[in-house]
């Protein structure tokens, strides 16, 4: 019981909040690593390439929907 009455206070405290008034519409990361082998010389290349997008969808002057899509591709070589 003491946790539903906890998890209640919470609920009503996140509804009376305030979030930000923006959001990131798009974001492109890429990172590259090289792995060096202990045993030997061979080396290994590590490429990552993440794309997200969002969008907002207002459902009324109060609330929003956040949606987007995610793109990422990981290369070995």
């Amino acid at each position: 019981m003491k946790k539903l009455v906890l998890l209640a206070f919470f609920i009503g405290f996140a509804t009376l909040s305030y979030a930000q008034d923006y959001t990131d519409i798009v974001k492109f990361q890429y990172n590259r690593a090289t792995l060096g082998n202990i045993d030997n010389d061979d080396e290994t290349e590590v490429g990552n390439a993440n794309l997200e997008t969002y969008f907002v969808i207002p459902a009324t002057p109060k609330t929003i929907f956040i949606a987007g899509f995610t793109y990422e591709n990981t290369r070995l070589s």
